[in-house]
């Protein structure tokens, strides 16, 4: 599953020096993994820009559930609060 996030996730960097990689449906539609969009949807890795190691992996449980239609998973990443 990480190494599904690290090709496929959506990056985000966090000016901290790290860069996240973010499983959604919009990012699986288009791969081969889209069969598994149920399990991998809400998928984050976080991978350290100086040393390029992983540092850790979790769920990110509002983007694990299924949105209504009327709000685009896009919108959900974008508003998501990293606290």
């Amino acid at each position: 599953m990480i190494d599904v996030a690290l090709v496929y996730g959506e990056e985000m960097h966090d000016r901290k020096g790290c860069i996240r990689y973010i499983l959604t449906d919009r990012v699986l539609e288009n791969t081969p993994c889209r069969k598994h969009n149920g399990r991998l949807r809400g998928l984050c890795v976080i991978v350290s820009t100086d040393e390029g190691e992983i540092v850790t992996a979790m769920w990110l449980y509002k983007l694990r559930r299924k949105t209504p239609r009327r709000f685009p998973m896009r919108h959900t990443v974008k508003n998501f609060c990293w606290s």
